[in-house]
């Protein structure tokens, strides 16, 4: 019988990889590594979902920061 905590942090782990990607190259695109199609081809997402989801997990990681930006403009 499957222990149903191990599903649980199996998909944990899994949203942390993809999270990790996107923000690998979320951060390669912004300092010119790549370009914005290719991080949307490597992570197998549409344009807008990737820039949807790094600019989610950005704010997650550094919440100040992105409250910064919001008030700066």
């Amino acid at each position: 019988m499957c222990n149903p905590s191990e599903g649980i942090a199996k998909a944990g782990y899994e949203r942390g990889v993809v999270k990790g990607q996107i923000l690998t190259l979320s951060s390669c695109m912004k300092k010119g590594y790549i370009t914005l199609e290719e991080t949307t081809e490597y992570s197998g997402m549409s344009v807008e979902e990737f820039l949807q989801k790094a600019e989610e997990y950005e704010k997650k990681k550094n919440p100040f920061k992105a409250l910064m930006i919001t008030i700066t403009g």
